[in-house]
């Protein structure tokens, strides 16, 4: 599994992923804001095969998202781009 860590997570924390490929976001040269960026950012460097069942289970998980936006995200996101 690949696993992108926003720059809020210090980058040690990387080794306590064992048999995964951990990156941080200051590692892929990216300065992101909030979680549907790193999931942007994760979706179009390929880590990322189902982006409408990620936000799902983001949803199923009691995290609140706007609906209109992330209508909007997932839009760009099948084309490979950010919100």
């Amino acid at each position: 599994m690949k696993l992108l860590l926003d720059e809020s997570m210090p980058w040690p924390l990387r080794r306590h992923f064992p048999g995964h490929e951990v990156f941080t976001t200051a590692y892929m040269g990216v300065a992101v804001i909030g979680s549907l960026r790193v999931l942007a950012e994760g979706n179009r460097a390929g880590l990322i095969e189902d982006m409408p069942a990620v936000v799902q289970d983001i949803l199923d998980s009691g995290y609140w998202i706007d609906t209109k936006l992330v209508e909007t995200f997932l839009g760009n996101a099948k084309k490979g781009g950010a919100p």
